[in-house]
């Protein structure tokens, strides 16, 4: 499967048959893989569907702290949410969820999972809403995900943006404290 193209309708027929031998429960990294690659041409139900086959029931149904027993599980459920267009629970669960598993999954997983929540952070607040405390929660954020990804362009990239719109947002005097954590 890993090299075959990478199209929706291409791994939904070479999964359906190999569902008969390994079912998302019993390999569930290629099902997750597909269920990134569903979520992102706009098959949510078949998301869905997965994520439920894998957990054995509908994952609205747990508790931050049961899906994150499952992290790359639980991740997948939370980015479902947000493109789902509920925003405000998928932060609110994503802010408990890194919490609670941040000694059960990789730290790279855990940092993407960081940086994710700075970056949704960051797009629930309107540009009038940016204080000092909207900066410091979205800049933590992105700090753990800079520490636990210290190799990752993307978690770098995304603390260093929004250090860059914490000066130039700021006056003067506000804004020199976020110019040295830009820097390094």
């Amino acid at each position: 499967i890993k090299l075959a193209q990478k199209s929706v309708d291409v791994w939904f027929d070479i999964l359906s048959v190999r569902y008969l031998a390994a079912p998302p429960s019993v390999d569930s990294y290629t099902w997750l893989k597909f269920g990134n690659m569903c979520r992102k041409v706009g098959r949510y139900a078949q998301v869905h569907d997965i994520l439920v086959d894998i957990l054995g029931t509908d994952p609205a149904l747990l508790s931050s702290e049961q899906l994150a027993e499952k992290p790359t599980v639980g991740y997948t459920y939370l980015k479902l949410l947000w493109t789902l267009g509920r925003k405000a629970d998928a932060v609110a669960q994503l802010s408990c969820f890194v919490s609670i598993v941040q000694d059960k999954a990789h730290p790279k997983t855990i940092g993407k999972c960081w940086r994710r929540l700075g970056q949704w952070q960051r797009s629930l607040c309107d540009s009038s809403e940016l204080d000092e405390a909207a900066f410091t929660t979205i800049l933590t954020s992105l700090r753990h995900a800079t520490q636990l990804s210290p190799d990752s362009y993307k978690a770098w990239h995304a603390y260093a943006m929004v250090n860059f719109e914490a000066v130039s947002h700021m006056p003067y005097t506000d804004g020199l404290k976020y110019v040295v954590p830009a820097v390094h």
